[in-house]
């Protein structure tokens, strides 16, 4: 079951501190935490969304995990700022050629490096719950300083911020590996 909605991070609602926030949003924040806290709910949450603020983030994990569930947290990706497919076409039209490959420095504001390491810091009391699984996404794209925008003439992101359908099979293993871990810790728990 995938619960999205266009354009709304996810959070858990608080009148003061998502008042800003767009009606419909909050409305499908509550509804989906309320299905997915209620008893036939889910067993293994995965989190996902254009994350910009740690405390929200572990506040929304605190309220998974401690109603039992199995969570699979996807860290921050890229803050790329700019249409990766859109640059690209640029950058290879001004140059006359293909460029199949195109990686640029790791800098801190590319790589969230401020966000991840609040997250980090607010999460470190579950560093030892099998429950709270973390997926890196950077770990995939990101290697000795650099992170790959396009590889294998395929842009890893269709736009500002969400990565390409093309290359998401590129993070399967990832996902294999933390489902495997959530149903183990979910088996363990209701073995107790």
């Amino acid at each position: 079951m995938i619960a999205t909605q266009s354009a709304c991070r996810a959070f858990v609602d608080d009148l003061v501190s998502n008042s800003a926030d767009q009606s419909a949003c909050r409305e499908f924040n509550r509804t989906t935490l309320d299905f997915v806290l209620g008893h036939a709910g889910p067993d293994i949450i995965v989190l996902a969304s254009n994350w910009s603020n740690a405390t929200e983030i572990s506040v929304l994990v605190d309220r998974l995990l401690s109603s039992g569930k199995a969570v699979i947290l996807i860290t921050p990706l890229l803050n790329v700022g700019f249409d990766v497919p859109q640059k690209w076409l640029e950058n290879q039209l001004r140059a006359g050629r293909a460029i199949p490959e195109w990686k640029v420095e790791a800098n801190p504001s590319l790589t969230n490096s401020r966000l991840r390491q609040e997250l980090a810091q607010l999460l470190s009391r579950y560093r030892d719950s099998p429950r709270l699984i973390t997926v890196d996404p950077q770990s995939v794209v990101c290697e000795q300083g650099y992170c790959y925008l396009v590889r294998h003439g395929q842009a890893n992101f269709r736009d500002t911020a969400h990565i390409s359908n093309v290359n998401a099979s590129q993070y399967r293993g990832l996902f294999d590996a933390a489902f495997a871990m959530a149903l183990k810790a979910l088996d363990k728990q209701q073995a107790r």
